[in-house]
């Protein structure tokens, strides 16, 4: 049984289908890349997972649970946490009050959920910036705390949404190791990912989705000489 089942799940919305009859499993202790042109349904397909949609169609479970249309609350008390395309730290709180709140996701007791917090922040290498209000951050600096608040509610699997997006060389090496360092933690993880090196180097398995459907899945070798994928999305150059 894998971690996460996405069964012949299909989304539309009015005219558009924007995930056409999708299935894909994740294993625990995989990291697994999801990649595809703009418009291909790849956060559409975390926010199913993630109950911000509800599917039309097909199923969704969760370590052999149906969590097919559970609330977003709900399935993160599961063990499913994410992070956003569109970052959204809450600007106006400190560093250590945004991881606070992902640490009360498990917990009643603040001094607990404080204990949590500053656990994570160090183990991140943040803890310099642990006062410091997150509107005041770089962009990487951001992306961690976002990544520090999903951690700190303790999810098995954990879903980063262009992680490494808009970040220069030295940063997205040390993204790449942040990764790697969080599956040696035991928790499995998936990337919707546009920075190749990013996801190419660090995933055991890549799923490729264009115009919705499922395309290609395999290593990121066998992915990357598929001939679907290089005129979907890699483009011959690549290749």
């Amino acid at each position: 049984m894998s971690l996460l089942e996405v069964n012949s799940v299909t989304k539309k919305f009015g005219g558009l289908v924007a995930i056409n009859d999708v299935s894909l499993n994740i294993d625990e202790g995989e990291i697994v890349g999801l990649i595809g042109p703009n418009g291909a349904g790849k956060t559409t397909m975390f926010n199913l997972i993630t109950g911000f949609y509800r599917p039309d169609s097909g199923s969704i479970k969760f370590m052999g649970e149906d969590i097919t249309g559970r609330k977003p609350s709900e399935i993160c008390k599961k063990g499913i946490a994410r992070t956003f395309q569109l970052i959204k730290p809450f600007l106006n709180m400190t560093v250590f009050d945004n991881i606070l709140c992902g640490a009360l996701c498990r917990t009643n007791s603040v001094d607990v959920a404080k204990k949590e917090a500053l656990k994570i922040i160090e183990w991140m290498g943040i803890d310099k910036k642990r006062n410091a209000l997150t509107r005041s951050l770089t962009l990487a600096e951001r992306k961690l705390v976002e990544v520090g608040r999903a951690l700190a509610t303790k999810p098995k699997l954990l879903l980063l949404d262009e992680v490494a997006a808009g970040l220069n060389p030295v940063e997205t090496e040390e993204t790449i190791k942040l990764i790697r360092k969080l599956r040696d933690t035991g928790i499995t993880l998936c990337l919707v990912e546009h920075v190749m090196k990013a996801v190419m180097t660090v995933s055991d398995r890549i799923i490729v989705l264009d115009h919705g459907s499922k395309i290609a899945e395999g290593t990121p070798k066998e992915v990357s000489q598929n001939t679907n994928v290089i005129e979907a999305y890699l483009g011959r150059s690549y290749a």
